[in-house]
């Protein structure tokens, strides 16, 4: 049988062509002269094919072309390299093991194998390096080319003429030829359409929102540059309100400014202390906001200054932005209109003496804000106002050099005598006016005149400090038995109707109204009033007469008073109130043990009574303009009753008034003038002592600490009245312990040894008794009823009986009541203190009482 040939596959044929091929092309290389015409058979053709642009060179590929051409390179240069180097590594132990073929024959080195080897390691290492930097330094060059293009279209932008509305229209109107008339003519036809269509459609749109959006429409830089909406009588809208807005959004921008508001409170109260602002007293002094009325208060310092203060003093690092966003909207900034007419008068010629010399280049300081800072470490300082500081206390104003014979004007208000002509008697009268009078003098002796009052300047800026913050810290820090009276007389509010005839409204027709205002501060509760009445005097039975309500009003539990006030001496601070404080004040208040008078500094005295007279007068003409008459003192009180719910509102008669000024007139010979008073800012009593103390400045450290005293006001023993239990003290609904402690006596208990010594035992004594009963002697505590009666020899008694084990305590028996011989009195006992348990009152001795009872 014949053997069948097995048919190959197209892989088969195709394998067994390329090994054939490959065959021939080995016996070609083995052939020198075939290899060599091979070669260069090849090497015509890649000519032809690169002549007819079949193959490109590297030169002429695009950039992504040469890396791709590049990669495949490398690969095969490094397939390459490794085939030798493998050929290399076989061929090397066979030429090892191979023997010389003579003796002369070199043989291969090992060592300079290696150091050929780290060679072109080092190379490698090189050239990467260098590659790198190439790379690096190309793309800088690259961004640098980046760079120039951009400056240098900025540049050809920067020199190219812009052709603005304004300079098309120029280039219209030099350009005299017909075809530019014609084009004027188009461009002035299409201003005039596009204007009075604009017009139409302006008056024909009747919707909020689609006027906002047509002002959208027609809004912008250019519109706004040339102002062209002004010919039709609308205002473009803001750029910054429709930025990123699309013309159909009518969202409406909220601020989230939202501040913590325990900041927002510490900020408000730093803007309404006294120092920093100034309440303004008048009725139309009032900025409203939200539907929320304030009492106008003005600045007393730049905001940038209050600012500084405020980090400084509160600790709190806030910035100046959001501090002046803080500031409460009432208050504001003074202007002329605001301009303070109550101006101390220290103050201002301290200000119009820098003023004199600031102008004539002499000082740095503009106002005596700016001298106190430079002076004192800490203008707000006691101690630094004083001149006590030891690192500003030799601090000086420095001068600028200056001519002596120029003249400068300097200006200051001054107390002067005028003679004037009384228009009822037809006489001279000699009147004290204050002027503001402005003169020409040498700068040395305005320079004089600043160094001998800085000191009296110093010393009224630190009275000032010192009251302020003095009174704060004591309405800081009021316990249960304190209370704070802070009064002012307002200004006197006019009678008004709401429609007036003329010769009543430019007559002497109108009543006037004399008001008194009254803050009280009680722990945790503030308390405003407000007396009038028709006496327009200001003397002190009139004040009293307007204290009374307010001293009725006054909490069960207060026991110490502190009264505050300006100081006039018309009014407030003058000898017949302190008489009245220490004779008065106690037996027409007996619940009253200690009290003091406070006075602001001259000048200094604007506080809270001030906002209540203004917010009464202008409630009232805000009543009268809405057609009210407040013809009478009576229609004044009932209006305000009803308008004013915070303001507890009282009408003084005529014959408190008259009662209290014959207390006065009765006890003329008692009345004590002290010499000094205008340097008392503090009067300080106590209702056992008839003693009043005079201070320079306020103390509360103790009754009678020797700080800032002046001198003492002695008057006639203060009798003290029988206590009454039902007139000092009310029922009470808790049945909770309230001491009310009495001040002791300071004499030690005294042993009656003769009838003279007892005729010293007088009504309202506590003493102690004996009583010999079947022959054993017994002793009680008592207090005395009566006086001591001479014909009988004999003395009321009520008996105490006792209450605790110790001795100390005891109480009134009210229907245990005898008469005593002197015989039986055995000893004066000391003063108790009064204690109060629901309605029971208890009497409790310093030391136990030598008592033995039956």
């Amino acid at each position: 049988m014949a053997n069948v040939k097995k048919k190959q596959t197209r892989e088969e044929r195709l394998e067994k062509k390329r090994q054939a091929e490959k065959l021939r092309y080995q016996r070609i290389k083995n052939d020198p002269v075939r290899n060599a015409e091979l070669k260069e058979k090849e090497r015509q053709q890649y000519i032809k094919k690169k002549e007819k642009g079949q193959i490109k060179s590297i030169h002429d590929m695009t950039e992504r072309e040469q890396r791709a051409i590049r990669k495949i390179w490398r690969e095969k240069t490094k397939k390459h390299r490794d085939r030798v180097k493998l050929q290399s590594a076989r061929n090397y132990p066979i030429t090892c093991q191979t023997p010389p073929a003579s003796d002369n024959e070199d043989q291969p080195s090992l060592t300079q194998n290696k150091i050929a080897l780290a060679a072109k390691r080092r190379s490698e290492i090189q050239r990467k390096r260098r590659n790198r930097l190439i790379k690096k330094q190309k793309y800088e060059i690259k961004q640098l080319h980046q760079k120039l293009r951009d400056c240098q279209k900025k540049l050809r932008r920067i020199e190219k003429q812009k052709m603005t509305p304004n300079s098309k229209v120029a280039d219209l109107l030099q350009n005299n030829s017909k075809e530019n008339v014609e084009e004027v003519k188009k461009k002035l036809l299409f201003s005039e359409v596009i204007q009075n269509q604009l017009k139409e459609n302006i008056n024909l749109i009747t919707n909020d929102n689609e006027k906002k959006i047509f002002k959208k429409v027609l809004s912008g830089k250019i519109v706004k540059k040339y102002k062209v909406l002004n010919q039709i009588n609308m205002k473009p809208i803001r750029q910054s309100s429709t930025a990123n807005k699309s013309l159909l959004d009518m969202t409406r921008k909220t601020r989230n400014d939202k501040t913590n508001l325990k900041l927002k409170k510490i900020v408000v109260e730093f803007f309404e202390e006294d120092c920093n602002s100034r309440l303004c007293p008048g009725k139309k002094d009032s900025i409203t906001k939200g539907k929320i009325k304030k009492q106008k208060r003005l600045l007393q310092d730049t905001m940038k200054n209050l600012h500084t203060k405020f980090i400084k003093t509160k600790n709190i690092k806030l910035s100046y932005t959001l501090f002046c966003r803080l500031r409460p909207f009432w208050v504001v900034t003074p202007n002329i209109h605001q301009r303070e007419t109550c101006l101390c008068i220290t103050h201002a010629n301290t200000e119009l003496t820098l003023a004199s010399l600031k102008q004539a280049n002499i000082i740095d300081f503009l106002n005596y804000q700016s001298m106190l800072n430079y002076l004192c470490c800490d203008r707000y300082n006691e101690k630094c106002l004083m001149r006590e500081c030891l690192n500003c206390k030799r601090r000086f104003i420095c001068y600028h050099e200056f001519d002596n014979s120029i003249l400068i004007k300097f200006s200051s208000w001054q107390c002067i005598a005028e003679d004037i002509i009384d228009t009822k008697t037809k006489k001279k009268r000699k009147v004290r006016k204050y002027r503001k009078i402005t003169i020409s003098c040498a700068p040395k002796d305005i320079v004089m005149k600043l160094e001998e009052n800085l000191d009296i300047f110093l010393k009224h800026e630190a009275n000032i400090v010192h009251q302020y913050q003095t009174i704060k810290s004591l309405k800081d820090h009021l316990t249960e038995k304190d209370a704070v009276i802070h009064m002012d007389f307002s200004e006197n509010y006019n009678t008004k109707y709401s429609l007036e005839v003329q010769s009543f409204h430019f007559g002497g027709s109108r009543t006037q109204i004399s008001l008194h205002t009254v803050v009280l501060y009680t722990k945790g509760e503030t308390k405003c009033f407000a007396t009038m009445s028709e006496n327009l005097n200001h003397t002190v039975p009139v004040i009293w007469a307007h204290l009374k309500p307010v001293m009725e009003l006054l909490p069960s539990s207060v026991e110490n008073v502190h009264f505050l006030s300006d100081g006039p001496v018309t009014q407030y601070r003058n000898k017949d109130m302190f008489f009245y404080l220490l004779c008065k004040l106690t037996a027409t208040y007996p619940n009253i043990c200690d009290f003091t008078w406070n006075y602001h500094e001259a000048g200094h005295g604007k506080g809270a009574p001030d906002g209540i007279g203004g917010t009464c007068k202008r409630t009232a003409d805000k009543i009268v303009a809405l057609g009210t008459d407040i013809a009478t003192i009576d229609d004044f009180a009932t209006e305000l009753n009803k308008s004013c719910p915070g303001i507890q509102i009282f009408v003084i008669p005529e014959e408190e008034i008259n009662f209290q000024q014959k207390i006065i007139e009765d006890n003329q010979t008692n009345i004590k003038p002290f010499i000094g008073t205008l340097k008392v800012h503090q009067v300080r009593g106590n209702y056992l002592s008839n003693m009043l103390y005079m201070k320079s400045l306020s103390c509360f450290c103790s009754n009678f600490c020797p700080h800032f005293h002046l001198g003492n006001i002695k008057y006639p023993q203060n009798k003290q009245p029988k206590l009454d239990v039902n007139e000092v003290y009310t029922d009470s609904e808790e049945d909770v312990q309230n001491d009310m402690v009495a001040q002791t006596s300071t004499h030690l208990v005294n042993t009656l040894d003769n009838a003279d010594t007892a005729m010293t035992v007088k009504n309202g004594d506590f003493v102690l008794v004996e009583y010999n009963i079947n022959n054993k002697k017994y002793r009680y505590a008592g207090v005395c009823s009566s006086d001591f009666d001479e014909e009988e020899g004999e003395i009321r008694v009520t008996f105490l009986k006792i209450s605790n084990e110790d001795s100390t305590l005891f109480r009134i028996d009210d229907n245990d009541m005898s008469d005593v011989k002197w015989e039986q009195i055995l000893t004066i006992l000391p003063v108790p203190n009064i204690r109060l348990k629901g309605n029971r009152v208890f009497y409790k001795f310093p030391k136990p009482v030598d008592v033995f009872e039956k």
